[in-house]
């Protein structure tokens, strides 16, 4: 059974609110997805870390899960 990592909702940036979820601490490491999923795809991917002095931080681009795509996502 995968762990389940606590979903932090969500920083507040100039552009749009960002959904992320964080697990571990120590060095901090941004986890980013690809093109599908969201921030449960880069803690899928990175969680193993976590328990290894690593503080993983995974967050879900804009477009995807609950982050917005604000109007100047390209600018």
């Amino acid at each position: 059974m995968r762990k389940r990592h606590k979903v932090v909702c969500c920083c507040q940036p100039a552009a749009a609110p960002i959904e992320y979820q964080e697990a571990g601490s120590g060095v901090p490491l941004l986890a980013v997805h690809g093109s599908g999923g969201g921030h449960d795809q880069g803690m899928g991917f990175a969680a193993g870390l976590a328990s290894q002095g690593i503080r993983v931080i995974a967050m879900s681009r804009f477009g995807y899960v609950r982050t917005a795509m604000p109007a100047d996502a390209s600018a």
